[in-house]
């Protein structure tokens, strides 16, 4: 009763009025409100009944309080905004699910108790959040025609297919000076020899292969050195952001297609950045709802 009475503290105010100068009706106990926790400095108060309603469909205790804390706060959140999941969008968020795994929904339901997992938790407890912190991210994010059009020129502008080995610098040692960079820089023999011993478990998988360096890449040093290079060239060590070092191989050149036309692909550049902001945004959106809503956790034992 009092669990979401949060802002209105007039409402508030009257319903526990009337309740000390009335009392409880004759004959009924008042059973005591017990909190699981606190949200937005007490304004919302979870209980142990909602709780426990909760873990109803769910296999588990205590240790899902905080899967109810998340799900709690982006419900409210979303709420704010007139937000809402329907199950027929479930349904096809599952059954997208279904087709990236090539596999029935029995087969997957199979597979779900691997992940701590029914087909209803999947639904409710990653499909749907994900659904609504989707919606309201996209409500929030807003994409510039600077946006769409360095996403046209990264798209159809020129690329550059390179091989890559990549070098985890050891302490003590300066990286120019190792046996593996000095022996993939003699030549494109050597060079696939070493991209295939490699840390990097994918990249050695396909002797170095890589995504077609475009314009806009997101490292600019491997970026501008890839666009340098002559075909069958091999690089001087290119140093990442995160630190490590690599070595390029340029195997082709592609000129940009001059027959894209911005007007005609607009439409889908505005989805495909937006979905992509939405997808880089999801992580730090939702810690920064749970920062705001600054959940305190009772003792979650509580009787």
């Amino acid at each position: 009763m009092f669990s979401r009475l949060g802002g209105n503290g007039t409402a508030a105010a009257l319903v526990v009025a009337c309740f000390l100068l009335n009392g409880p009706t004759k004959g009924q106990a008042q059973k005591p409100i017990v909190a699981v926790a606190y949200l937005y400095d007490g304004q919302v108060v979870l209980t142990r009944a909602e709780f426990d309603e909760y873990l109803k469909h769910r296999r588990g205790g205590d240790e899902l309080l905080e899967f109810f804390i998340n799900r709690q706060i982006i419900e409210i959140e979303c709420g704010k905004h007139n937000i809402l999941v329907t199950d027929a969008e479930v349904d096809k968020a599952v059954e997208a699910d279904l087709a990236l795994a090539n596999v029935s929904a029995v087969e997957f339901e199979k597979i779900l108790p691997r992940f701590r997992h029914t087909l209803y938790t999947w639904r409710e407890d990653v499909i749907r959040p994900k659904l609504m912190m989707q919606k309201l991210l996209r409500a929030k994010i807003k994409i510039s025609e600077k946006d769409l059009q360095v996403a046209f020129e990264a798209r159809y502008g020129p690329k550059v297919e390179c091989r890559m080995i990549v070098f985890h610098d050891p302490a003590g040692q300066e990286i120019g000076q190792r046996s593996d960079v000095q022996n993939a820089m003699r030549g494109r023999e050597q060079f696939l020899i070493e991209a295939s011993k490699q840390s990097h478990s994918g990249l050695a998988w396909s002797q170095g292969r890589m995504p077609a360096v475009h314009r806009h890449f997101g490292e600019e040093k491997l970026e501008q050195m890839a666009f340098r290079l002559k075909e069958g060239e091999i690089s001087s060590l290119v140093q990442l952001k995160t630190g490590e070092h690599v070595l390029l191989l340029c195997e082709k050149h592609h000129p940009a297609n001059k027959a894209a036309m911005f007007k005609e692909v607009r439409e889908d550049l505005y989805r495909e950045v937006l979905e992509s902001r939405v997808a880089e945004s999801m992580h730090s959106e939702f810690a920064e709802l749970r920062k705001k809503a600054a959940p305190k956790v009772v003792n979650s034992k509580q009787p």
